[in-house]
C-alpha cells in the first residue's frame, strides 16, 4: 500500500484538470463538413471530374478540421491552467515542479 496515495494524488488531478474540459468536437466538425460540401468549389471539382475521395481528403477535410484544432487547442490551454491549478492545491509534483 505504499503508493497507494499518489495514487490517489494522480487520479485527483486528473480528474480536477481534465473533468470539465471534455466538448464534443463532432457537432462543429459535421457542421464545417456540410459548410465545405455546399461551397462553390466544391461543385466546380465535381463538375470538373474530381473522384469523390479526393475530393473529401483534398479538398473538404482540411476546410472542416479548422473548427477541431481550434476547440483542441483551446481545451489544451484550458487543461494546462487546469493541471497547474490543481497541482498547486493538492501539492503533488509533476509539470509546475
Amino acid at each position: 500500500m505504499a503508493g497507494w496515495p499518489i495514487a490517489c494524488a494522480s487520479d485527483l488531478a486528473g480528474r480536477g484538470s481534465g473533468g470539465g474540459h471534455r466538448r464534443p468536437v463532432s457537432a462543429p466538425y459535421a457542421a464545417a463538413t456540410i459548410i465545405a460540401l455546399r461551397q462553390d468549389w466544391i461543385r466546380t471539382a465535381r463538375a470538373k471530374g474530381v473522384s469523390h475521395a479526393r475530393l473529401v481528403w483534398h479538398h473538404v477535410l482540411p476546410h472542416a478540421l479548422l473548427p477541431v484544432v481550434t476547440v483542441l487547442a483551446l481545451d489544451l490551454g484550458s487543461l494546462f491552467s487546469g493541471v497547474l491549478v490543481s497541482e498547486t492545491v493538492f501539492a503533488y509534483p509533476a509539470w509546475a515542479s
